[in-house]
Formats: C-alpha cells, sequence, structure tokens
C-alpha cells in the first residue's frame, strides 16, 4: 500500500536532493585534490626537515613554514569549484539556493576535516622531533603548542572563511563586471586577513609567539571566526541567490 505524498513533501524531497547533490559535487572535488595537496604539504615538510638536520638553517616546526599554503589552496578550491559546479548544478534542475546551502556545508565540514589534520600532525612533529633530540616549537594559533579543541575549531573556521571567499570572487566579477569584480578583491582580501587575524595563524600573524595566550584572548579569536564564517556565508548567499550565469560586461 503506497503512501500518499504531499506537493510540500515532494519539493521538500527535491530541495534535499539537490543541496545533497551539491554537496557530493563540491566534497568530491576538494577531497580528491586535498589528497594530493596534503601529501605534498607532508612531503615537503619531511625535506625541510631534512635539510634543518643536515646544515641547521631552519628553527622550530617545518610545519609553520608550510601549513599557511592551506589557506590559499582552499581559498583558489573555492574559486574553481563555484565556478566549474553551479552551471552544471543548474542544468541538473538544482537551484542556486540548493547550491548555497551546499557550498556552506562542504565549507564547514572540509575545515573541520582539515582542523582534525592540523591538530594531529601538528603534535605528531612535536614527538619526532622530540625523539630526535631537536629543538620544537610552533608560534601559531590561539594556543600555541597546544589544545586539541581550539586547534580544530580555529583551522574550521579559518578553512572555512577562505572557501567561501574565494567563491565569493568570480561571483563579484559576474555580477558587478570587470572594474566592480576588481574593486570586490579588497574587502574578500579584508576579510580572511581578519580571520588569519583572530587566530593568530597563516603568513601574516602567525609568526610570533602569542603575547599573554589566556582564555579571554581565546574566546576572542574563536568569536571573530564565526563571526568571519557567517559574513563569508551571507555574501555567498547573497552574491549567488539570483546570480545570473553570464558575466555583466563593463
Amino acid at each position: 500500500m503506497s503512501i500518499p505524498v504531499t506537493l510540500e513533501e515532494r519539493g521538500q524531497l527535491a530541495r534535499h536532493r539537490s543541496v545533497r547533490a551539491a554537496e557530493k559535487a563540491l566534497m568530491g572535488g576538494l577531497l580528491v585534490t586535498s589528497g594530493w595537496f596534503w601529501g605534498t604539504v607532508i612531503t615537503t615538510s619531511i625535506i625541510i626537515a631534512a635539510i634543518q638536520g643536515r646544515f641547521g638553517g631552519l628553527e622550530g616546526s617545518t610545519l609553520q613554514y608550510t601549513l599557511g599554503s592551506a589557506r590559499w589552496y582552499m581559498f583558489t578550491m573555492g574559486l574553481i569549484l563555484a565556478v566549474a559546479v553551479l552551471p552544471l548544478h543548474i542544468a541538473a534542475g538544482g537551484t542556486r539556493r540548493s547550491f548555497v546551502i551546499g557550498l556552506v556545508r562542504t565549507s564547514a565540514l572540509v575545515g573541520l576535516l582539515t582542523g582534525l589534520l592540523v591538530a594531529i600532525v601538528v603534535p605528531a612533529e612535536r614527538l619526532i622531533w622530540g625523539a630526535i633530540g631537536w629543538d620544537w616549537h610552533f608560534p601559531q594559533g590561539l594556543v600555541p603548542e597546544g589544545s586539541f579543541a581550539v586547534t580544530v575549531a580555529g583551522e574550521a573556521l579559518v578553512i572555512a572563511t577562505y572557501i567561501l571567499a574565494g567563491a565569493m570572487l568570480p561571483a563579484g566579477y559576474q555580477r558587478l563586471g570587470a572594474w566592480g569584480g576588481s574593486l570586490w578583491i579588497v574587502p574578500l582580501v579584508a576579510l580572511v586577513v581578519f580571520v588569519d587575524w583572530c587566530m593568530h595563524t597563516g603568513y601574516i600573524f602567525g609568526w610570533e609567539a602569542l603575547a599573554n595566550p589566556g582564555p579571554g584572548r581565546t574566546l576572542l579569536g574563536l568569536g571573530g571566526g564565526v563571526l568571519a564564517v557567517a559574513v563569508a556565508a551571507f555574501g555567498v548567499d547573497r552574491f549567488y541567490r539570483d546570480m545570473p550565469l553570464r558575466p555583466t560586461l563593463g
């Protein structure tokens, strides 16, 4: 005996399937390329450590010199996937709203996975260096050289912001044209610099040890990271909600 399905239920099911389709396409692209990326990062860190051990040219963690590239990799992937997936998603019957929801969810999940990975490889490097007898320090993060949970949360917020900011870059050119899209880069850069400052990570704010890293600074940093993700998600929603697939001229 079949159970009758209302039009509202059919609509909800269709929206759910559309969001899942967007998530599957976005997540698949990120996971495949991330495997190569993180393999390269870890290999590069090992090479730097070997050179450091042979010539003594560097001090402290080698990961601090390579992890910063993860942000710009995620920024670039957000840009590429937004351009590649959206037209196919629309052509397959999906909606812009479901694409936005899928993109935000994917950025949050990828950020969480990246945070877990960083929270594992950094302590692993510390143990390896201690076993070898090398001095080790990792100056980045709200709680330098400690706190698994804060490291995961901080990296997750940073990576999610970078992915969403990257997705907004081509949307800016589509909506605002060549000149407007170029000017749109300025607030995007300000957003990612802000989240790096909040979390004390990346190329700009991660090199020196954080002064007086206490609970207040940690909560303030995490709050700023949540704000950055919220602003980025709001921007993605506004730009993609009714965005034309053809760019604006001028």
